[in-house]
């Protein structure tokens, strides 16, 4: 800074301000991952409704699958409800060797279901394909143990 004409002090705070500006970024992008669900954590959360929650995108799906009945519910991070009147969808359920297709329609507020009787008792795999208007589709996989 030779011949810039500030005094050394000036640099000094110059250059304290600098660093303050680059760790200020720096925090805000180093602590959005630990603020963010891992999917750990996520498998180990009960939704409102009782079910196995999942990221998938901007949202949170919760899958309840019981009585050959498959009920999904959208919210955002925050926990608030997202509509689905609009929404699009399918659960492809996996039992064994078996798998399941079940289309998913809106059901309610922030809610999609779909039902099949070959839904049977025990462990499966379900993957759910949900598209809302005007965004990328959203999926969620899970896997019960039973339900």
């Amino acid at each position: 800074m030779q011949g810039t004409g500030l005094s050394g002090w000036v640099r000094v705070q110059a250059f304290a301000a600098a660093i303050a500006v680059g760790l200020a970024g720096w925090s805000a992008v180093s602590l959005r991952p630990a603020l963010a669900h891992s999917e750990e954590d996520m498998a180990k959360m009960v939704g409102d409704h009782g079910g196995s929650v999942r990221a998938a995108g901007n949202y949170h799906v919760e899958l309840v699958v019981k009585d050959g009945q498959v009920r999904v519910w959208l919210t955002d991070h925050g926990n608030v409800a997202q509509g689905t009147e609009k929404a699009t969808g399918a659960a492809t359920v996996t039992i064994g060797e078996k798998r399941i297709n079940v289309p998913l329609k809106p059901a309610a507020k922030n809610e999609m279901s779909g039902s099949n009787p070959d839904l049977k008792h025990g462990a499966m795999r379900v993957l759910v394909n949900v598209t809302l208007p005007g965004e990328d589709p959203l999926q969620a996989r899970f896997a019960l143990k039973s339900h």
